[in-house]
């Protein structure tokens, strides 16, 4: 009786990770969305702590140290230490940024 139980309640388990997980992720993929993208963080100041280039970074933002790259749209090769940046957009957990002003 216990292994009907186990395989029927395994069985539903299934199902509902079906049901509530895959719609889920075809909706993210149709419009784009990724779950870990931090866009709270967009238009927010940040202060670089290691100089900020094209390719390599980090910049201090609300208490933590987070990687962060200089944003394309920027005419700038590199940021200097202690200058404040503008979060333009999210990659992951790597934070895009603009010289601020």
């Amino acid at each position: 009786m216990q292994k009907v139980i186990d395989f029927f309640s395994t069985g539903i388990s299934v199902l509902l990770a079906v049901v509530f997980k895959v719609p889920n992720r075809r909706f993210d993929q149709l419009v784009g969305s990724e779950s870990y993208e931090y866009v709270e963080f967009i238009d927010r100041e940040a202060v670089v702590v290691e100089t900020v280039t094209v390719s390599a970074g980090t910049v201090r933002f609300a208490g933590s140290y987070w990687r962060s790259r200089i944003a394309p749209e920027s005419q700038l090769q590199s940021i200097a230490i202690g200058e404040r940046v503008v979060i333009s957009a999210t990659r992951g957990t790597i934070l895009l940024v603009l010289h601020g002003t």
